[in-house]
């Protein structure tokens, strides 16, 4: 199964500053996080939102695993993205 994006989805993420490359890998696939067992974007917009937020320092990989941390100018920055409410 190919996913894809509606227009308004090819939107959101450049102007959130998010730079989706060309390239041979899917657009968006389907994954399952093999160690929480928890659903997440994958694929060339999964990367490209991860690489896009590691830039801009709103999410640190931790020194071990493969989780990331939101700092605390992230928690600012996606608060305002996507209207969010920290509860930390």
């Amino acid at each position: 199964m190919e996913y894809s994006l509606t227009p308004a989805g090819w939107t959101f993420p450049h102007d959130a500053g998010v730079m989706i490359p060309d390239g041979y890998r899917p657009l968006i696939r389907y994954c399952v996080d093999w160690s929480e067992q928890r659903h997440h974007l994958a694929g060339q917009l999964g990367r490209a939102i991860m690489d896009h937020f590691v830039a801009a320092s709103w999410i640190r990989r931790r020194t071990v695993g493969r989780s990331v941390q939101v700092t605390p100018q992230g928690q600012v920055a996606l608060a305002e993205i996507f209207h969010l409410a920290w509860n930390c």
